[in-house]
């Protein structure tokens, strides 16, 4: 991970979105902890003092660095993780981002809203700031045809489909069309901006779209 050295100490703010759909899937939440060990792995390096706070919906909590690092991100943000809590899937709240830091956001950005909300929000009071969002290439299709029965992930409603070729393209465009959205909002707001997909190996992922864009860089 980059880190701007306009301070002698630079301060690095590591928020994690910890709603279901970033945990529900076992390759996005191997891949979110593989991303926070990288970022806290980072910011330890670079002798950056860092804080870690984990958000669904609108609750923010401070969660132990030294718990994630030991043990993981999961582990260190059990207690205040609630199963299929309402609103889960609802765009964050106010994030605890300081002055003057590294602002890194770790979300699936699968959540409605305008992204500027957020990214305004981290250019606030200077710094830089940086989104890592992990994906999923199934999740960019609807794989299943006919009646089907949809589930959702957040807050666990049921929802009987049925699904053509039509939907099946409606939806493909406006997934495609979030992520757009997404890109062009971080561009406009001078935030580095990342998708990471969960298959693979994450240092090969970080050497591809991360690195061309600036969002990480390799260490002699």
């Amino acid at each position: 991970m980059k880190l701007y050295r306009a301070e002698v100490s630079p301060l690095v703010d590591l928020v994690v979105d910890a709603s279901e759909s970033m945990r529900g899937e076992e390759a996005r939440a191997a891949r979110t902890e593989a991303l926070v060990a990288f970022c806290l792995e980072s910011a330890a390096r670079a002798g950056a003092p860092a804080r870690l706070h984990a958000v669904e919906g609108r609750r923010v909590r401070a969660l132990s660095v030294e718990r994630a690092r030991a043990a993981g991100f999961w582990a260190a943000a059990g207690g205040v993780i609630e199963e299929r809590r309402a609103g889960s899937g609802q765009a964050p709240g106010v994030l605890p981002w300081r002055s003057g830091a590294m602002k890194v956001w770790v979300s699936d950005l699968l959540f409605p809203g305008e992204p500027s909300a957020v990214l305004n929000a981290m250019t606030a009071g200077g710094g830089c700031a940086l989104v890592f969002a992990p994906g999923l290439a199934a999740e960019a299709e609807l794989a299943e045809r006919g009646n089907v029965e949809l589930i959702d992930r957040e807050g666990g409603a049921v929802r009987r489909q049925r699904i053509d070729d039509a939907l099946t393209e409606r939806y493909r465009a406006a997934y495609a069309r979030h992520f757009t959205l997404w890109r062009e909002a971080a561009r406009r707001a001078a935030v580095g901006f990342t998708r990471i997909d969960c298959a693979g190996v994450l240092t090969s992922e970080l050497a591809g779209e991360a690195r061309l864009r600036g969002v990480v860089e390799a260490l002699a």
